[in-house]
């Protein structure tokens, strides 16, 4: 009974979504947005924070050694090995 109604709405959602839009859209509820306020220096004392934080911690991007994780990327580029590939 339950599978059966809810194939039925689903069909019935299918057809809307290609032949009434609208109607369509009325079966689902937007979210209301919830109203957020956040005064200007408090923002910009958040991120500053985190600035301050990451800079503190002196995190550093890891150096490139030389050693690639693939080596077929280093292979050189032949035409036979472009006639080879799919289109």
């Amino acid at each position: 009974m339950k599978r059966q109604y809810k194939s039925k709405k689903g069909d019935l959602i299918r057809h809307l979504r290609k032949h009434n839009p609208k109607e369509f859209y009325k079966h689902f509820h937007r979210r209301k947005r919830k109203n957020m306020s956040i005064d200007l220096d408090s923002f910009q004392k958040h991120f500053q924070k985190l600035a301050t934080f990451f800079n503190k911690t002196n995190r550093q991007i890891p150096v490139d050694t030389g050693h690639t994780v693939f080596d077929e990327l280093d292979m050189k580029i032949t035409v036979k090995v472009l006639s080879n590939t799919k289109k």
